[in-house]
This record gives structure tokens, sequence and C-alpha cells, in this order.
């Protein structure tokens, strides 16, 4: 994946088995599982959509195939982080090129790198781990109308998650249709400080473990 760097958004969402589970496990992860029904770990989704993808050869293959694909709607986001209360304030932007009623958005918010919860696999350092969704795992349905502009504005606690550094978060930004699974368009949110606020650019498709 880091091969891709620039070209995708990535969120891992810990699972709370086998065994005791993750220490990262939360409710919206919860969520997210369920919806793509998922039975088996690690799994990882390109795009939302295409599981199974055990060698570096198919996800290649795959995450290619995403990036060429067309999309139905444009994204940008900032967001402010205020340390001292622990909460995130975001706005969302989203030109649509279609009417639909299909679509979901989900925010996550993923820390960029972890280690204190290590345990006895071996591993010690965890990366793009999902901390918290905006408002929650079920997202918020979306009623879009063709060349029509959408802004919704969120705030969110973060002060009840694993956060190790809050300056290491990063936030995702993604919309998809629940029905087929697809993400039809994702992007990281920018860091908006006092003075200026930077647009992001908006990246194609999303991958999920």
């Amino acid at each position: 994946l880091s091969l891709h760097s620039g070209e995708l958004t990535l969120i891992k969402y810990q699972m709370n088995w086998p065994g005791a589970g993750d220490p990262y496990y939360n409710s919206d992860g919860g969520f997210r599982r369920s919806l793509y029904r998922c039975n088996g770990v690690p799994t990882l989704y390109a795009g939302g959509k295409v599981p199974g993808l055990h060698t570096s050869e198919l996800l290649t293959s795959s995450l290619n195939s995403e990036k060429n694909r067309k999309t139905y709607l444009s994204i940008a986001a900032n967001h402010v982080l205020n340390l001292s209360s622990r909460q995130i304030s975001l706005e969302v932007n989203i030109t649509p090129y279609v009417n639909s009623a299909e679509f979901h958005l989900y925010i996550a918010v993923v820390e960029k790198e972890t280690n204190a919860n290590a345990r006895t696999n071996g591993e010690t350092s965890f990366h793009n781990v999902m901390m918290k969704m905006i408002p929650d795992g079920r997202g918020t349905l979306l009623n879009l109308t063709g060349g029509i502009p959408l802004k919704m504005n969120f705030t969110a606690s973060l002060s009840n998650t694993n956060i190790e550094e809050f300056s290491d978060l990063a936030v995702v930004v993604f919309v998809q249709n629940n029905e087929t699974k697809e993400i039809v368009q994702s992007a990281y949110s920018s860091v908006l400080n006092t003075h200026t606020a930077q647009n992001i650019q908006t990246d194609r498709f999303a991958a999920e473990v």
C-alpha cells in the first residue's frame, strides 16, 4: 500500500475476535463488520467491495482498477481539533454529479501510528487504526441532487477513545453505497488552522482492513 501513497485513503478496523480480541476495537468497527458481513481477519476491501486480496499482485491490480473507475461526486473537507477539550469539528463539502438517495457519508478518525496496545502476536506498531467514526459507524444518509453542492458540519468528542497522540491523527471522509458496498469517493480532511483553510486533494477510493 505504501507504493500507492497519495492515491488512496486507508482505514483499519480492529476486531474483538478471535480470542480475547483487540483493545482498539469499538462499536463503530462492529457496525462496519456487520455491513460487510466479515467473518475473518485480516480481510482487505479495496473500494469497499473486493475482499480476498491475499497477494501483492492481486492487490496492485485491484488498486489500479479502482483508481481508473469514474466517480459520482467530489469531496473536500477540513477540520479543527481542540486539544484542551479533545473535540473535533469538521466541515464536509460534497459536489454530486447525479441525483441519488442511495449513498451514506462516513467519517473515520484514524491514528497514523500507535504502539501502546501491543499484545502477544509480536506486532508492536499499528497504522491507520480507526479510533472514532462521526457521528458513528452507521454513517449519515445523503440526499444528493446533481450539480447542487452540499455542505455538512459535524462536531464530536474524542475523549473516550484509545488515541495515544492527538498530533498524529488523520480524518478519512468517504461516500459509500451500502447495498453494493461500492465506495464512490474518499478523501483525507485537511487540518484547518487559524488563518488559512487548505482544501484537500480528493482521492478516488478507500482501502479498508
